[in-house]
């Protein structure tokens, strides 16, 4: 009698292994369909800002603040070797 049942049994997983097989890959097509309808929204919003009066300031306004943020780097660098060097100086003096 158990000959009979368990290939019934396997059969039966079988089945319910393939069905979710399927739903599994049936429910990742979905996802990555709304993941690509999402990224193209996100690609046409940001070209649409992007082309904006008010973006194209932001921008530039951004880039000369990065640019001075940058020089004013470098100024406190090079004021900061010419302050040691004046202190080995003083020390050298002494």
């Amino acid at each position: 009698m158990e000959n009979f049942e368990r290939p019934a049994k396997d059969a039966k997983l079988e089945v319910v292994q393939k069905l979710t097989s399927k739903y599994l890959a049936l429910e990742r097509r979905v996802e990555r369909e709304k993941y690509e309808q999402e990224k193209a929204k996100r690609e046409k919003d940001k070209k649409e800002k992007r082309n904006s009066p008010s973006d194209k300031y932001a921008r530039t306004t951004r880039d000369v603040s990065v640019a001075a943020e940058k020089d004013l780097k470098v100024y406190l660098v090079v004021a900061n070797v010419k302050l040691e060097e004046v202190e080995d100086n003083v020390e050298l003096k002494q």
